[in-house]
């Protein structure tokens, strides 16, 4: 190599020189500096992203207190008498169903052959619409695939 290297012009011997120093820089930008850019580049725009979709949460939380706020207050009646009106208008009645008051905020309620997906929908449209928990809630199946032998005691979260 080294007599190779001897071989050369001085012009020719240059030339090579600042060919591997071009060479040198060229690799040192691709490998390293490029990257580099490019994951900041791709760090800017995540962390642009996510602070849209923070402040989006934001918003859309403090919308749902604000709705929870100017909310109007319900009517007030007695729990025995919501549970049977929107067991009815579930049309959960045609099951053989017992509404028991067991105190003024409790309910037990007993159905025997009711559609699951039904009885699921009612209570969890209790829960959401009108504030009412579930304290105990016990579910049999049937001989009938989908349809429960239940008994749910209900009661006021307010």
């Amino acid at each position: 190599m080294k007599a190779w290297w001897a071989g050369l012009q001085l012009r020719e011997r240059r030339l090579l020189l600042l060919a591997a120093a071009m060479m040198l820089a060229l690799g040192y930008w691709m490998l390293l500096l490029r990257p580099l850019a490019v994951a900041r580049a791709d760090s800017r725009v995540a962390v642009e992203s996510l602070e849209k979709a923070r402040a989006e949460a934001f918003a859309q939380a403090e919308a749902i207190l604000a709705a929870r706020v100017v909310a109007a207050p319900r009517p007030v009646r007695s729990l025995f008498a919501l549970v049977d009106s929107s067991a009815r208008q579930a049309g959960l009645m045609t099951a053989q169903t017992r509404v028991e008051p067991l105190a003024e905020d409790r309910v037990r309620v007993t159905m025997d052959g009711v559609n699951f997906d039904q009885m699921a929908a009612w209570i969890e449209g209790l829960d959401r619409d009108e504030g009412v928990d579930i304290s105990e809630w016990s579910v049999d199946r049937a001989l009938v695939p989908g349809v429960v032998n239940t008994a749910v005691t209900l009661q006021a979260s307010r």
